[in-house]
């Protein structure tokens, strides 16, 4: 088992490893702030999709504001990502098309679409 899998909520973060410049210390945060926030948007889309026990039209609304902010963060990480990847005269291919992997199911779960799905 590696040292993140063993972490629990509340534990410390652990020490940045040595990078070389800005580009892999972007790199790093980038993927530091994907992991839980693609563990938050499943969730969100396991509450949305649960038919055996649906949610109120309270949680509903609350539960969709959670994946409106989750897709607005992962848009600006994107963003992030291929403005340091440039500065670094590297292209990162692809960068804005990358998604968590809930990304498709969630919009069709009545949440708001990730950033720049068509409607």
């Amino acid at each position: 088992m590696s040292a993140d899998a063993a972490r629990r909520p509340g534990d410390p973060p652990p020490e940045l490893p040595p990078h070389s410049g800005a580009a892999g210390l972007i790199s790093h945060l980038s993927h530091s702030l994907r992991t839980p926030l693609n563990s938050i948007l499943g969730y969100a889309q396991i509450l949305m999709l649960d038919r055996s026990e649906p949610l109120s039209a309270v949680q509903r609304e609350r539960v969709e504001r959670i994946q409106q902010a989750g897709w607005q963060l992962v848009k600006l990480l994107d963003e992030v990502a291929q403005r340091a990847a440039a500065e670094a005269g590297g292209a990162q291919p692809g960068a804005a098309e990358h998604r968590p992997a809930s990304g498709e199911a969630q919009g069709r779960a009545g949440g708001e679409r990730p950033p720049g799905s068509a409607a």
